[in-house]
């Protein structure tokens, strides 16, 4: 069993209840329905990040805190030993943390940003 650990989000919406659903993407598993964290903000701004360019966007930073995970294999996810993505396969509400505001980026490498202290 997983040990038991914070997981983030990021949105550029304000969420609410989070159900899992298989995502739409090409390079990813199409059958297991879940909701996808990552184990540290940069791990998701990286997966985000190398499917477009964020230079400019702000997104909602949320987390939970659980031990229910499931750590796709690099078939499923092709990248996650860079992103640190898990899956979290029930519904949950995560608690919103802070926004924060990408302001640099480069291919394959950490991406730059800016916190925004209060609760936006």
């Amino acid at each position: 069993m997983p040990v038991e650990k914070t997981l983030y989000h990021l949105s550029e919406r304000p969420i609410g209840i989070m159900t899992p659903r298989v995502p739409k993407s090409d390079f990813e598993d199409q059958t297991i329905p879940r909701i996808c964290f990552a184990d540290s903000i940069q791990g998701c701004l990286i997966g985000i990040n190398e499917n477009t360019d964020i230079t400019g966007k702000i997104f909602k930073v949320y987390s939970i805190t659980t031990d229910e995970y499931y750590v796709p294999k690099l078939s499923q996810v092709a990248d996650q030993h860079v992103t640190g993505e898990v899956w979290v396969q029930f519904a949950c509400e995560p608690e919103y943390l802070y926004d924060i505001k990408v302001t640099g980026q480069k291919a394959g490498e950490v991406v730059k940003v800016e916190f925004f202290l209060g609760k936006n």
